[in-house]
């Protein structure tokens, strides 16, 4: 098992017990992460390439697989298509080229394709930091096709796994058939999109579910942008730093408070959350505010269904395999009846081709590379900024939720951030100092914590702490969009660190 750029040891917890008992049996677990995370202690072996370059790595392991004859010949003869294109992509970036692009030996990069090559079933799992880069799709793809030429796809054990939130499990609730019109903004680049829209400006913003003033890139162009609209009107539980910033705030109710079904992108399971507290104060369902806003603009009659007849509107699909509303609220967690065991073990792609395409002209908008690819990082290292900011997901929030009731000794006091000890020294700078990262668009001050664990070119601040406690990661960050996607590529952060005097 591959856990590339992935911890669940903070972020999906409970896949631990079956780490622990995959390991019992004789599994081998390979962490690959810029930083060594939690997860190490779950590793046999950790590999921490430089970061944003795990596409050159994935195309590597992919060339030594290929020129050793460790691929899958009958399952990519049967099964996927573009395979001869994909081997000329892979032969350009040879375990040579990869280890200088990487910061690994050639050596070590031979040895982990093989010992992933000629083991049956091997997995990889995906987390989402590692898309979090200008070619973060390119290296998913890449990743993907190591699983599609070894044959690992459809069989209990392999396969890789990213997350499964495209799957058409419900009935979808956006409305969107509705509107008469609509404008799309980069969310990545939010600050700078919203600046550029004119012939209308927006004069009146709604941000429900959403913490952009701390949670999306370059913090200061958002704050510009929300200056200049004339109402902006924030719903949340908590004064949030973006809430902070609205003419009008309305408190909406908690998970607690409203009776709601739960899916997840992590596993197959549907479960009932019951109301088990009343609503607090003049906390209104988020259902409730929209439902009464729309009475008001003369469209309420797209609104009458109770909240219940949506919850069941939404799961008529799984009701037609027997998943009701009223058998959940009875069992309180069902597994989702249309969801096999083994993800693709018919071997029935849904492409034009009918394969798993590492050609695919279908799988982009036109604009990106329709093989697997490297692309550099958007931001690299250079003299004046010579470390990369990761800001992964903090252990004791999730984002930036729930930050108003963490009480954790970790996360309490100024915000820390981990820095190699030579990179440390190399400033003077001791564990405990007082610093200031710098990025070419702020500053943030920060308290050094020491960690050999971290490359001595990265440094690691956990995002989502709120700025009245200190944080404000992304002022630090760059509007940078990902190959495909138009993600954000929060982790093409070039900075540079000094002890505060």
């Amino acid at each position: 098992m591959i856990l590339w750029g992935k911890n669940p040891a903070v972020t999906s917890i409970h896949m631990l017990p079956f780490i622990r008992e995959a390991r019992s049996r004789g599994a081998r677990v390979v962490l690959i992460d810029p930083v060594s995370t939690e997860s190490r202690v779950f590793a046999d072996e950790v590999v921490q390439p430089r970061p944003g370059t795990d596409g050159a790595l994935a195309l590597a392991m992919a060339q030594v697989i290929i020129a050793e004859g460790l691929w899958s010949t009958e399952f990519v003869r049967s099964y996927v298509h573009g395979f001869e294109e994909f081997q000329r992509v892979a032969q350009a970036m040879p375990p040579e080229r990869a280890a200088e692009i990487c910061d690994l030996p050639a050596a070590r990069i031979r040895r982990l394709a093989r010992e992933y090559a000629c083991t049956r079933p091997a997995s990889i799992w995906v987390g989402f930091g590692l898309q979090r880069h200008a070619g973060g799709g390119g290296a998913v793809r890449a990743i993907d096709a190591l699983t599609a030429i070894t044959g690992n796809i459809g069989v209990p054990g392999g396969g890789t796994n990213y997350s499964h939130r495209n799957t058409k499990r419900t009935r979808a609730l956006n409305g969107r058939e509705f509107a008469s019109a609509e404008r799309a903004v980069d969310r990545a680049s939010l600050g700078s999109s919203l600046m550029g829209l004119e012939d209308p400006g927006i004069e009146v913003a709604v941000v429900a579910r959403s913490n952009p003033l701390c949670q999306s890139p370059h913090t200061r162009a958002i704050r510009d942008a929300f200056e200049r609209i004339s109402t902006v009107i924030v719903i949340d539980q908590f004064m949030t730093d973006t809430a902070r910033e609205a003419d009008i705030f309305l408190p909406c109710t908690t998970f607690l408070e409203e009776e709601d079904v739960y899916l997840s992108y992590w596993h197959n399971f549907v479960a009932f959350g019951p109301r088990v507290v009343e609503p607090l104060g003049e906390s209104r369902s988020d259902l409730s505010i929209f439902t009464a806003l729309a009475a008001r603009l003369g469209f309420g009659r797209h609104f009458e269904r109770s909240p219940r007849e949506w919850l069941e509107y939404a799961l008529e699909p799984m009701a037609r395999g027997g998943l009701t509303l009223e058998r959940l609220e009875a069992e309180g967690a069902i597994r989702d009846p249309n969801a096999p065991m083994v993800p693709w073990s018919d071997r029935a792609f849904r492409t034009p081709s009918g394969r798993l395409e590492l050609l695919s002209e279908s799988g982009t908008s036109g604009d990106e590379d329709p093989l697997p690819s490297y692309i550099p990082p958007a931001e690299p290292c250079s003299s004046e900024y010579p470390l990369t900011l990761i800001t992964p997901q903090p252990r004791w929030r999730t984002h930036s939720q729930f930050d108003q009731v963490v009480s954790c000794r970790d996360d309490s006091g100024p915000p820390g951030l981990r820095i190699h000890p030579s990179t440390a020294a190399a400033g003077g700078i001791c564990d405990g100092d007082r610093v200031r990262l710098r990025s070419p668009r702020g500053e943030v001050d920060f308290v050094a914590r020491l960690d050999p664990t971290v490359r001595p070119d990265v440094v690691v601040a956990p995002n989502g702490r709120p700025g009245t406690r200190g944080g404000g990661v992304n002022l630090l960050t760059g509007e940078y969009l990902t190959d495909i996607g138009r993600q954000a590529a929060f982790y093409d952060c070039g900075c540079a660190v000094e002890k505060l005097r």
